[in-house]
C-alpha cells in the first residue's frame, strides 16, 4: 500500500496507523483539502471494526476524493457506521463518517464574510458595557499561516485607572493638538481630552468611528492617514499610534510613505508617539518560523499578514509591522523623522518617540 504521491508508509507509520484512535471531534484534527483515503471499516454495534476494502470501489478506489463528488457524498451519508482512514503527508488519521462528511462540506463553504469585523466587535463591546457582558466578548486575530489568537476587548473601553501600568506614561509624552490614528473605541482620545488636549480620532473602521462619536467625539473621522493628509489644512503637534498601532506602518516599503504623510500635517516641533511590538527579535517558537520565512521573502522579520475576526465576519487581510526599534529608526529617517526615545516595557512591547527634523 502506498501513501499520496506513491510513498510507501514506514514501519513506524504503520504502527501509528494501527494504534490510531478514532477521531470523533472536529477540534481534534486539522482537515486536509483532499483527503487520501486508503481504508474503510464498518463498525458493528459493539464498536468492533470489520475490514471493508471492497467498499472503496464505491468511492472510485483508494485515492483523493473531491468534495463535489455526489456519489462519494451519498455513500458516506447513507453509511453511518463507518470509520475512514486518510493520510496527511505521512501521518494517518482515522475519522468517523460524520467528521468526513463535515470535512467535505467545509470545503464547499465560502469562509467568513469580509467586512468591518473591528467595528462589529466594538459595537458589541459598547452594548456589553451597558448590559454587563463585555467580559465575554473577544476579538480573534488570525495570521496567514493559520495561527489564531483571541483577546478580550474590555481593555479597549477601559478608563485610565484600569490601564496596565506600562501604558500610563504614554499620556505624559503627548502634547498640543493630537491626531489619534487607529483610535478604536477612543480610550486614548478620552484620556487625553480629560487632560484638556484637542484630539481628532481617525480610524478606517466605520464601526469604530461610530463608537467614538457616541462617546462625544464629533470630530472622529473614517479615513486613512493618506486621505486625511491630502484634504486637511490642520496641523498637529502629536501623532498618536497607541495600542500597538506602530504596526500600521505595515512594511519596510510602506513605513516611509506613512511617515511622510504625517510630516505633511506636522506643526513645527511635531512628534510621533507610538506603541509597537518587537517581534523581529522574538525567540517565541510561534514566531521563529514565520520570521525566517519573512527573511527568505525579503520582508522585515517582524512583518505580519493578519486579519481580525468576530463571529462570522473578517476584515480583509492586511500587513502589520512588528519591527525592532533600530529598524523603526531607519524607516523614520527616510521620511525626515528621528527616533529620539525608546521605552521598553514587557512582552517585547515598547514606546517610541519620533521628532520631525528640519522644522
Amino acid at each position: 500500500m502506498r501513501c499520496p504521491g506513491g510513498r510507501r508508509p514506514s514501519v513506524m507509520s504503520i504502527i501509528t496507523r494501527v494504534a490510531e484512535p478514532r477521531i470523533t471531534s472536529l477540534c481534534q484534527i486539522n482537515l486536509p483539502r483532499e483527503p487520501f483515503i486508503d481504508n474503510v471499516w464498518r463498525r458493528d454495534e459493539k464498536g468492533g471494526r470489520h475490514e471493508a476494502h471492497q467498499w472503496l470501489g464505491l468511492i472510485n478506489g483508494p485515492g483523493s476524493i473531491r468534495p463535489d463528488d455526489r456519489s462519494t457524498r451519498a455513500f458516506f451519508s447513507s453509511s453511518p457506521m463507518l470509520d475512514i482512514r486518510f493520510w496527511r503527508g505521512d501521518i494517518p488519521r482515522v475519522v468517523s463518517r460524520s467528521v468526513m462528511v463535515h470535512m467535505m462540506n467545509k470545503e464547499r463553504a465560502k469562509g467568513p464574510r469580509v467586512g468591518d469585523a473591528i467595528g462589529e466587535v466594538l459595537r458589541a463591546g459598547q452594548k456589553g458595557l451597558r448590559d454587563g457582558t463585555i467580559a465575554t466578548i473577544h476579538e480573534v486575530m488570525e495570521r496567514d499561516d493559520g495561527l489564531v489568537l483571541s483577546a478580550p476587548i474590555a481593555p479597549w473601553f477601559a478608563s485610565v485607572d484600569q490601564w496596565p501600568e506600562r501604558d500610563r506614561p504614554l499620556l505624559d509624552m503627548v502634547a498640543g493638538r493630537v491626531l489619534d490614528i487607529g483610535a478604536g473605541a477612543g480610550r486614548a482620545a478620552r484620556a487625553l481630552t480629560d487632560r484638556g488636549l484637542d484630539v481628532v480620532p481617525i480610524d478606517i473602521s466605520p464601526g469604530a468611528v461610530e463608537v467614538c462619536k457616541t462617546q462625544g467625539f464629533a470630530s472622529a473621522m473614517c479615513t486613512t492617514v493618506y486621505e486625511h493628509a491630502a484634504t486637511t489644512r490642520a496641523r498637529y503637534d502629536t501623532f498618536l499610534l497607541f495600542g500597538g498601532n506602530l504596526g500600521l506602518l505595515e512594511s519596510r516599503e510602506n513605513a516611509p510613505r506613512f511617515l511622510t504623510a504625517l510630516a505633511t500635517m506636522a506643526a513645527p516641533g511635531a512628534r510621533v508617539v507610538g506603541q509597537g511590538r518587537n517581534l523581529t527579535a522574538s525567540n517565541d517558537p510561534l514566531h521563529l518560523a514565520y520570521n525566517e520565512d519573512n527573511l527568505r521573502r525579503g520582508r522585515v522579520a517582524g512583518q505580519r499578514t493578519l486579519r481580525i475576526r468576530y463571529r462570522d465576519l473578517a476584515t480583509p487581510w492586511f500587513e502589520y509591522l512588528c519591527c525592532a526599534p533600530e529598524e523603526l529608526a531607519t524607516f523614520a529617517a527616510e521620511a525626515g523623522w528621528e527616533l529620539v526615545d525608546v521605552v521598553p516595557t514587557d512582552n517585547s512591547v515598547f514606546f517610541a518617540t519620533l521628532e520631525l527634523q528640519g522644522r
